[in-house]
Protein backbone atom coordinates (compact mmCIF):
# COMPACT_ATOMS: atom_id res chain seq x y z
CA UNK A 1 0.00 0.00 0.00
CA UNK A 2 2.94 2.36 0.42
CA UNK A 3 4.26 1.86 -3.12
CA UNK A 4 3.72 4.64 -5.58
CA UNK A 5 5.44 7.19 -7.81
CA UNK A 6 8.80 8.49 -6.59
CA UNK A 7 8.54 11.91 -4.97
CA UNK A 8 4.91 11.56 -3.90
CA UNK A 9 3.71 11.68 -0.31
CA UNK A 10 2.29 8.78 1.65
CA UNK A 11 0.97 8.74 5.21
CA UNK A 12 1.85 5.85 7.49
CA UNK A 13 -0.24 5.28 10.60
CA UNK A 14 1.88 3.68 13.32
CA UNK A 15 0.93 2.33 16.71
CA UNK A 16 3.50 1.28 19.30
CA UNK A 17 3.31 -0.12 22.80
CA UNK A 18 3.30 2.75 25.25
CA UNK A 19 1.45 5.14 22.95
CA UNK A 20 -2.09 6.15 23.80
CA UNK A 21 -3.15 6.28 20.16
CA UNK A 22 -1.75 5.74 16.65
CA UNK A 23 0.33 8.50 15.05
CA UNK A 24 0.54 9.55 11.41
CA UNK A 25 3.89 10.00 9.68
CA UNK A 26 4.13 11.67 6.29
CA UNK A 27 6.99 10.39 4.13
CA UNK A 28 8.07 10.98 0.54
CA UNK A 29 8.40 7.93 -1.67
CA UNK A 30 11.80 7.27 -3.20
CA UNK A 31 13.67 4.49 -4.92
CA UNK A 32 15.49 2.21 -2.50
CA UNK A 33 18.68 0.60 -3.78
CA UNK A 34 20.12 -2.27 -1.79
CA UNK A 35 23.56 -3.61 -2.69
CA UNK A 36 23.55 -7.32 -3.46
CA UNK A 37 26.61 -8.02 -1.29
CA UNK A 38 28.18 -6.58 1.83
CA UNK A 39 30.94 -7.70 4.16
CA UNK A 40 32.16 -7.03 7.65
CA UNK A 41 34.41 -8.63 10.24
CA UNK A 42 33.49 -10.49 13.41
CA UNK A 43 35.34 -12.54 16.03
CA UNK A 44 37.95 -9.81 16.67
CA UNK A 45 38.58 -9.48 12.94
CA UNK A 46 39.42 -13.17 12.49
CA UNK A 47 36.26 -13.97 10.52
CA UNK A 48 34.97 -12.24 7.41
CA UNK A 49 31.18 -12.19 7.17
CA UNK A 50 30.03 -11.95 3.54
CA UNK A 51 26.29 -11.44 3.10
CA UNK A 52 24.95 -12.10 -0.40
CA UNK A 53 21.37 -10.93 -0.86
CA UNK A 54 21.10 -11.98 -4.51
CA UNK A 55 23.31 -12.72 -7.50
CA UNK A 56 23.04 -9.84 -9.96
CA UNK A 57 25.16 -7.42 -12.01
CA UNK A 58 26.83 -5.72 -9.04
CA UNK A 59 27.60 -8.92 -7.10
CA UNK A 60 30.93 -9.89 -8.70
CA UNK A 61 32.49 -6.40 -8.46
CA UNK A 62 31.43 -6.18 -4.81
CA UNK A 63 32.73 -9.71 -4.19
CA UNK A 64 36.05 -8.73 -5.79
CA UNK A 65 36.28 -5.77 -3.38
CA UNK A 66 35.48 -8.06 -0.44
CA UNK A 67 38.17 -10.57 -1.47
CA UNK A 68 40.77 -7.82 -1.87
CA UNK A 69 39.89 -6.45 1.57
CA UNK A 70 40.01 -9.91 3.16
CA UNK A 71 43.38 -10.70 1.57
CA UNK A 72 44.84 -7.47 3.00
CA UNK A 73 43.93 -8.51 6.56
CA UNK A 74 46.30 -11.12 7.91
CA UNK A 75 44.08 -11.66 10.96
CA UNK A 76 41.30 -13.19 8.85
CA UNK A 77 41.33 -16.98 9.17
CA UNK A 78 37.78 -17.91 8.26
CA UNK A 79 34.75 -16.83 6.25
CA UNK A 80 31.04 -16.98 6.94
CA UNK A 81 29.13 -16.80 3.66
CA UNK A 82 25.55 -15.84 4.47
CA UNK A 83 23.14 -16.98 1.75
CA UNK A 84 20.02 -16.98 3.92
CA UNK A 85 16.91 -15.65 2.17
CA UNK A 86 18.87 -15.27 -1.06
CA UNK A 87 16.44 -15.94 -3.93
CA UNK A 88 19.23 -16.51 -6.47
CA UNK A 89 19.92 -14.58 -9.62
CA UNK A 90 22.45 -14.93 -12.41
CA UNK A 91 23.86 -18.43 -12.79
CA UNK A 92 27.20 -17.21 -14.15
CA UNK A 93 27.72 -14.98 -11.10
CA UNK A 94 27.14 -17.98 -8.81
CA UNK A 95 29.56 -20.10 -10.83
CA UNK A 96 32.32 -17.51 -10.66
CA UNK A 97 31.74 -16.87 -6.95
CA UNK A 98 31.97 -20.58 -6.12
CA UNK A 99 35.15 -20.79 -8.18
CA UNK A 100 36.95 -18.52 -5.74
CA UNK A 101 37.16 -21.54 -3.43
CA UNK A 102 38.15 -24.11 -6.07
CA UNK A 103 39.68 -22.36 -9.06
CA UNK A 104 39.03 -24.21 -12.29
CA UNK A 105 36.28 -26.62 -11.40
CA UNK A 106 32.88 -27.92 -12.37
CA UNK A 107 30.35 -25.98 -10.33
CA UNK A 108 27.10 -27.35 -11.69
CA UNK A 109 25.72 -29.22 -14.68
CA UNK A 110 22.26 -28.90 -16.09
CA UNK A 111 20.35 -31.40 -18.19
CA UNK A 112 17.50 -30.28 -20.41
CA UNK A 113 14.43 -32.30 -21.33
CA UNK A 114 16.18 -33.78 -24.34
CA UNK A 115 19.00 -35.07 -22.15
CA UNK A 116 21.51 -32.51 -23.41
CA UNK A 117 23.90 -31.64 -20.60
CA UNK A 118 25.61 -28.29 -20.10
CA UNK A 119 28.57 -28.02 -17.74
CA UNK A 120 29.23 -24.76 -15.91
CA UNK A 121 32.85 -24.43 -14.83
CA UNK A 122 34.60 -21.69 -12.92
CA UNK A 123 37.64 -20.31 -14.69
CA UNK A 124 39.04 -18.19 -11.94
CA UNK A 125 41.76 -18.20 -9.30
CA UNK A 126 41.04 -19.92 -6.00
CA UNK A 127 41.88 -17.02 -3.70
CA UNK A 128 39.63 -18.24 -0.87
CA UNK A 129 40.65 -21.92 -0.86
CA UNK A 130 42.67 -21.69 2.36
CA UNK A 131 39.97 -20.07 4.49
CA UNK A 132 37.80 -22.26 6.69
CA UNK A 133 34.32 -21.46 5.40
CA UNK A 134 30.82 -21.83 6.78
CA UNK A 135 27.81 -21.21 4.55
CA UNK A 136 24.58 -20.11 6.23
CA UNK A 137 21.42 -21.30 4.44
CA UNK A 138 17.71 -21.51 5.13
CA UNK A 139 14.40 -22.20 3.44
CA UNK A 140 14.71 -18.84 1.64
CA UNK A 141 18.00 -19.84 -0.02
CA UNK A 142 17.15 -20.74 -3.61
CA UNK A 143 18.52 -21.21 -7.09
CA UNK A 144 21.99 -19.64 -7.46
CA UNK A 145 22.53 -19.64 -3.69
CA UNK A 146 21.83 -23.38 -3.63
CA UNK A 147 24.36 -23.87 -6.42
CA UNK A 148 27.11 -22.05 -4.52
CA UNK A 149 26.31 -23.81 -1.23
CA UNK A 150 26.12 -27.22 -2.91
CA UNK A 151 29.36 -26.79 -4.84
CA UNK A 152 31.31 -25.67 -1.78
CA UNK A 153 29.91 -28.60 0.21
CA UNK A 154 30.63 -31.13 -2.54
CA UNK A 155 34.21 -29.90 -2.90
CA UNK A 156 34.75 -30.12 0.85
CA UNK A 157 35.44 -26.37 0.95
CA UNK A 158 32.66 -25.40 3.36
CA UNK A 159 30.32 -26.60 6.07
CA UNK A 160 26.65 -25.80 5.55
CA UNK A 161 24.78 -24.54 8.60
CA UNK A 162 21.08 -23.80 8.84
CA UNK A 163 17.94 -25.30 7.40
CA UNK A 164 16.90 -27.16 4.26
CA UNK A 165 16.97 -24.79 1.27
CA UNK A 166 14.08 -23.88 -1.02
CA UNK A 167 14.92 -26.66 -3.52
CA UNK A 168 14.39 -24.80 -6.77
CA UNK A 169 16.67 -27.06 -8.80
CA UNK A 170 16.01 -25.34 -12.12
CA UNK A 171 17.71 -22.89 -14.43
CA UNK A 172 15.89 -20.54 -16.74
CA UNK A 173 16.87 -17.89 -19.25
Amino acid sequence: LIRGPKGTEVVLTVYRDGWDEPRDFKIIRDQITVKSLSWSYVNSGQTALIEVRQFNQDTLPLFENAINDIKKRSAVKSIILDLRNNPGGYLEVAVQMAGEWSGDGLVVSEKNRDGLETFHRAYISDRLKDYKTIVLINEGSASASEIVAGALKDWGKATLVGMKTFGKGSVQE
